[in-house]
């Protein structure tokens, strides 16, 4: 039988709950209450970074927090832990064990030895309280054995890019890294498109590593414009290194066409010519649109030339001179921001 129960579909307000038993003979006399405080409330004094480390000590756990954002109403701590093979979200179907802990004086982070039954693995949570209710369980969020860490980077964003560069963000939740982790690996695989299936042991992919003092962020730079890149972070400890995060896709920003537009082919008549051409092999974005010019130089009539833009990759040019060679130029151009467009330096002649 359970010895919970789940309420689904809650506004965020505060509830009291009841709790009794029963048999077959009635209810017990006695009904125990507790009280559950609105998410704010409740938010505002959970424990922060709940770490958990199996020490070489024999069936030993350290676990550590930071005190919650609202310290001063905290009156103690409650350490849970249950017997269970697998990390959270897997929930423990066990036997749960707690204590109570008093908070340090000056509210600094808090680190308390657990003795343990075996060498199993044991899921762990912590509940600050105040006079009045609970924070509730809070879950650790991160586990360090034999000098290495078992949680996964969090939170990976790219958060700015540029035509060559990317800048990324990343969070390991645990309070107790700084006897263990010594920097990060970030992992990054150009892709062809947001769907390609490269994997990480590809040749095109390439590793940056970077010390735990330089923080929870880095630039990667000389990347290729207009690329989508596959991006991962681990944890470099003592011991091996963590589990990869689980990755995200991040294309840069576009810049000038790298080359000039291909295979043009021009079909005349006596007043008129059609000009057809393929993309840029090294495009560098989305291709917007080309600019063409075309001219001649006519003993009668002197240099006459004339421009215009298009978003086809074929052009018509009407009115022309009969037997009168025309020069046709052509260039590629992207637009590298709402109001600024850029033209490939390399023109198409014929």
């Amino acid at each position: 039988m359970s010895a919970y129960a789940e309420f689904k579909r809650l506004k965020l307000d505060n509830y009291t709950f009841s709790v009794t038993s029963k048999n077959e003979v009635g209810p017990a006399p006695n009904v125990s209450k507790i009280f559950v405080a609105q998410k704010d409330k409740l938010t505002s004094i959970q424990p922060i970074s709940i770490t958990k480390t199996y020490l070489e000590e024999k069936n030993t756990v350290e676990v550590a927090w930071f005190p919650p954002k609202d310290k001063s109403m905290i009156q103690s701590y409650t350490i849970f832990w249950c017997k269970f093979p697998k990390e959270r979200p897997y929930q423990c179907d066990g036997k749960l064990d707690w204590v109570d802990v008093e908070p340090y004086p000056k509210n600094q982070t808090m680190i308390h030895k657990i003795p343990l039954p075996d060498s199993e693995i044991y899921q762990l949570a912590v509940a600050a309280n105040t006079e009045h209710y609970s924070s509730g369980m809070v879950w650790s969020t991160c586990s360090i054995i034999k000098n290495k860490v078992l949680s996964k980077v969090k939170d990976v964003t790219v958060d700015n890019t540029g035509e060559d560069f990317a800048l990324v963000r990343w969070r390991l939740d645990c309070s107790d890294r700084g006897r263990v982790v010594v920097g990060y690996q970030i992992e990054y695989c150009p892709l062809k498109t947001e769907s390609d299936t490269t994997t990480w042991d590809d040749a095109v992919c390439n590793t940056k590593n970077v010390t735990a003092a330089d923080g929870e962020q880095t630039k990667i730079l000389n990347l290729s414009p207009w690329t989508p890149y596959k991006i991962g972070v681990r944890v470099l400890t003592r011991g091996e290194p963590g589990e990869r995060s689980d990755p995200v896709i991040e294309r840069t920003n576009p810049a000038l066409p790298g080359s000039e537009p291909l295979n043009m082919k021009i079909f005349s008549t006596n007043e008129t010519a059609t000009v057809h051409w393929t993309p840029p092999a090294i495009p560098n974005g989305q291709i917007d649109f080309y600019k063409y010019k075309y001219w001649t130089g006519n003993k009668h009539s002197g240099l006459v030339t004339f421009s215009n833009i298009t978003n086809e990759t074929m052009v018509e040019l009407p009115n022309l001179l009969a037997f009168t060679e025309y020069t046709f130029e052509i260039r590629a151009c992207n637009v590298l921001d709402s109001k600024v467009h850029g033209c490939s330096e390399f023109d198409s002649k014929a």
